[in-house]
């Protein structure tokens, strides 16, 4: 599960309680940018697909990235953005965005959601699968 807040007030009494609520699954999460952040509690295990699901901060552009769900064909779109084969796919993610932009993952074959938060735009980017 991925959720996200936005605040007026102290993002640091935000992050302190979703610590709390993550700590109750193992691998949960937490990720600030500002005034906004997301929280990643992970779904039980899917042992048919490979899951990829997380959340990615940039320190060097001030963007929070998460993931949901899993792509089909992840080794064609490392080649296609030239990144490493053995790095953390929710890095490919980023750079897939960073490279160009929300067309980036028009390539992604699979079922997935994205969140995209641009602390210096303040502005939130929405991507999901094209499957219905």
């Amino acid at each position: 599960m991925i959720f996200g807040f936005c605040t007026k007030g102290n993002p640091a009494d935000h992050k302190e309680k979703l610590g709390r609520a993550c700590a109750e699954k193992q691998g949960g999460r937490i990720a600030l940018q500002g005034l906004a952040g997301f929280a990643f509690n992970p779904d039980l295990p899917n042992t048919d697909q490979k899951r990829q699901s997380g959340i990615w901060q940039s320190q060097e552009d001030h963007k929070l990235v998460l993931f949901q769900g899993h792509v089909f064909n992840e080794d064609e779109i490392r080649r296609s953005i030239g990144t490493s084969e053995t790095g953390s796919f929710l890095e490919v993610v980023y750079r897939a965005y960073s490279k160009n932009g929300v067309e980036g993952f028009s390539k992604f074959n699979g079922h997935f959601a994205i969140a995209i938060y641009e602390q210096d735009d303040n502005r939130l980017i929405l991507v999901r699968d094209h499957f219905v």
